[in-house]
């Protein structure tokens, strides 16, 4: 799997304020919209899976491997 690298200057993105991000193009909600809100949770456990490549000291395992689970 090939990764693209990330086109966006994070750098000047971390820089950033609260105040210096233009949010003029999106509108108010109002206090109609936050009566209508409804919390909706998934209707069964959602799986990810993800790999890590180099993970920190912090996160390995201390334990002994044996027929692929850690004991």
């Amino acid at each position: 799997m090939k990764f693209e690298t990330s086109k966006t200057d994070w750098s000047r993105i971390d820089a950033m304020s609260d105040e210096d991000i233009d949010t003029s193009d999106i509108p108010p909600l109002s206090d109609e919209f936050f009566a209508k809100a409804q919390l909706r949770m998934p209707k069964s456990p959602v799986k990810v899976t993800f790999h890590i490549l180099k993970p920190s000291k912090g996160f390995r395992h201390k334990g002994k491997l044996r027929n692929n689970k850690w004991l």
